[in-house]
């Protein structure tokens, strides 16, 4: 077996196992974006919301740097995953940040 060959199973695996736990995450920032859109939070509420919207996205960045570590081709892996890459982009750019600004 070649090292590439390890490497996509490596990838394939790590995949596996970190899909459902990632799913619950995607789902988990719906909430944290939306509630202080509608509802008017303490400062305390607010800082818990956004510490738990970066770890999130802190869990997304790590897991996609991993994908691309184990990935066999780098440069196919990026992309071919170009949603994944923004996602971990996205908020720096804090364009939901706007709209809070607006409300």
């Amino acid at each position: 077996m070649t090292v590439g060959e390890r490497k996509a199973e490596a990838l394939e695996a790590f995949e596996r196992q970190t899909a459902v736990p990632m799913l619950v995450l995607a789902l988990a920032i719906i909430p944290l974006l939306v509630i202080p859109l509608v509802i008017e939070l303490t400062p305390g509420w607010e800082s818990t919301l956004e510490a738990l919207e970066w770890f999130i996205w802190a869990a997304f960045a790590i897991e996609y740097v991993i994908r691309l570590y184990l990935a066999p081709e780098k440069a196919r892996f990026v992309t071919s995953n170009k949603v994944d890459l923004l996602i971990i982009v996205l908020p720096f750019l804090r364009p939901l940040r706007v709209l809070r600004s607006v409300r």
